[in-house]
């Protein structure tokens, strides 16, 4: 009696186990559908593209593969600088962008590069790839190229920061995590790819689906292996690899991490931020700017901006007497 009980319990939850994978199998085919207009539409967003710096060298680096970046190098006047940072610049833009930061890094004692990510400003193209908002191994190598040449070739190789803008954010976390050069990283609007894919589908299934047990009741998990499913669909279809962000961050264990973001962001939420910053395992702070749209703390904030970014990085760097922009 005892052992038919057991076969009746075992072939019951086998049955469930069917139908749970079924069901699984259904969402998949049905839903990823909709992640793969996640990544195939261009955000409604308008990158600011700025105009060539006064007094910036202009540096040439080589990828890996031999693709060529062009780059910006801007120097401070300070005899010794405390470091210099690695500008990665938003979807869109160029390096150019970097002028508005450049300006008060330069005065704090810091040496700035600036660099055209792969099929962006004077940069070599790519064929077959597009760049969207989505950090791509492409944005990465493009990058550990640009810090090959710093530690080479610049004035404190030893002594290198990053400053990333919403997808160079990204990159940079990433990049962060590999290079132990690199003491401090600043980003501004930075968001994970898996992630910011998972927010996004949980609210939109709720205008794709048809039930609303689909959005209802399941748990966060079910839908984060729907997007890694649909995430290497498409990395397969456009031969790319987009960069796991929230592993990065997760794997750097030393140095410092200022990460802000716009409280009015419409794109990036404020709780996929906070998620990702929480997995951070070094010494970190995290600005939430009040009334700051995507990419607009700087604007917004202005010379608070600035303090608050140089006396992040004086921290790093053991200047505590630079902290502070001077006031025109």
């Amino acid at each position: 009696m005892s052992e038919t009980i057991v076969w009746v319990v075992v072939g019951t939850l086998g049955f469930l186990a069917a139908i749970v994978f079924l069901f699984y199998l259904y969402c998949v085919g049905t839903y990823s559908k909709v992640i793969d207009r996640i990544f195939a539409e261009k955000p409604m967003l308008f990158a600011d593209r700025g105009t060539p710096i006064p007094g910036a060298q202009t540096v040439t680096v080589r990828t890996s593969d031999g693709r060529r970046i062009e780059g910006s190098l801007l120097l401070t006047k300070r005899p010794t600088p405390l470091a210099t940072i690695l500008f990665l610049h938003e979807y869109g833009s160029d390096r150019w962008m970097a002028g508005p930061y450049a300006g008060y890094l330069l005065e704090a004692g810091y040496d700035l590069l600036a660099i055209d990510f792969c099929s962006c400003g004077e940069s070599d193209s790519i064929a077959g790839y597009e760049p969207l908002q989505w950090p791509t191994e492409f944005e990465l190598e493009d990058a550990r190229s640009a810090i090959r040449y710093l530690k080479a070739d610049c004035r404190t190789p030893d002594r290198l920061g990053l400053f990333g803008i919403s997808k160079g954010g990204g990159v940079a976390l990433c990049l962060a995590s590999e290079e132990p050069a690199v003491k401090a990283i600043v980003t501004d609007g930075a968001f994970p790819v898996h992630d910011m894919v998972v927010y996004y589908s949980m609210k939109w299934i709720e205008i794709y689906s048809t039930s609303r047990f689909i959005y209802s009741y399941l748990p966060r998990w079910f839908y984060s292996g729907i997007v890694l499913f649909a995430l290497h669909r498409v990395e397969r279809r456009k031969h790319v690899r987009y960069l796991s962000v929230e592993t990065a961050v997760k794997r750097r264990s030393q140095g410092s991490l200022l990460m802000i973001h716009g409280k009015n962001d419409n794109y990036i939420k404020q709780e996929v931020v906070e998620r990702l910053f929480d997995s951070a395992r070094v010494e970190k702070e995290l600005w939430i700017v009040p009334k700051a749209k995507h990419n607009r703390c700087l604007e917004r904030e202005g010379k608070n901006y600035q303090t608050r970014v140089v006396s992040f990085l004086a921290k790093t760097f053991d200047d505590a007497t630079l902290a502070t922009p001077r006031k025109n």
